[in-house]
């Protein structure tokens, strides 16, 4: 019985890493790039059903394999692209142009992309049976989802109005990061639990959502994610940690859309950190 469900796991493992998409454009070459540093950097981005970004997320995976950092990029960070200014949320996550951007804005390279539909907080929480978060503001979606103060448990459709509340709340994107932040942290801590890799129909479930809702640029190959999911040394929830953006106040443009605006130096720190493995040190100074 051990040696068939071990060979189950093995299988679908291997099935399901065959099976993520693979795009060639989420990570392009270019003329300075920044060299590789230490440890791992991912970008985690999310498309909106109206084709913007909503999610911009820096993923550093330390050297030792057994911490990684969380940094929300705010998706209405007013940045230059080509010498014209504009927010992240307007910037394809397909064409390499956001990969450029934001090694641009923190001086880093990112070592790899992945594109989460927006279905896939769906789909994950679902799978998972629904993760715990800690949410610091009451408040209600426009559609009458209350989520109350504290410890909440979100799966499904709430999950994706948790993370994309259009309530009137104060420091809206700030809260909104946040908000991703915790998704994503208890996505991961559920994903590597015991219980949910010691039962098939999770695991099956969770890597069939995976290879559905995730697309990753064409470096992630196989061999690569066998690497990582063999590796990674994380304890526990202590070792999934969140810091602060490089971010120093909000204004608006001309037109008057809300924009959040880039500390050069703390982004300058940043980047310092993600290629020298010293993330660590930088959320001691600027916690989220």
């Amino acid at each position: 019985m051990l040696l068939a469900l071990g060979v189950f796991y093995i299988v679908r493992a291997v099935v399901g890493a065959s099976q993520v998409r693979r795009d060639d454009t989420l990570v392009i070459g270019y003329d300075g790039r920044p060299q590789a540093g230490l440890g791992q950097n991912y970008l985690v981005v999310s498309d909106s059903t109206t084709n913007r970004t909503d999610v911009v997320m820096l993923v550093h995976l330390n050297q030792a394999r057994d911490q990684v950092y969380l940094v929300s990029l705010p998706r209405n960070l007013y940045v230059s692209v080509d010498g014209r200014s504009t927010r992240l949320q307007d910037i394809p996550t397909g064409t390499g142009a956001l990969l450029r951007t934001v090694e641009t804005v923190v001086g880093a390279r990112i070592d790899h992309v992945a594109r989460v539909d927006i279905n896939g907080f769906v789909g994950l929480t679902e799978a998972l049976g629904g993760v715990v978060v800690n949410n610091p503001y009451a408040s209600q979606t426009s559609s009458g989802i209350r989520f109350d103060k504290g410890d909440i448990t979100i799966k499904g459709e709430t999950a994706l109005a948790f993370v994309g509340d259009d309530s009137p709340i104060r420091n809206r994107d700030a809260v909104l990061a946040e908000r991703q932040r915790s998704v994503l942290r208890a996505v991961v801590l559920k994903v590597l639990r015991p219980e949910t890799l010691a039962n098939p129909a999770t695991f099956n479930s969770v890597v069939g959502d995976l290879t559905k809702f995730v697309t990753v640029d064409s470096g992630v190959t196989n061999a690569v994610m066998w690497d990582l999911a063999s590796s990674i040394r994380l304890a526990g929830s202590e070792d999934v940690l969140a810091a602060q953006p490089p971010v120093k106040g909000v204004s608006s443009t001309a037109s008057g859309d809300p924009i959040t605006l880039l500390d050069s130096a703390k982004a300058a720190e940043l980047g310092a950190a993600l290629r020298g493995d010293t993330m660590q040190d930088y959320r001691s100074r600027f916690p989220a």
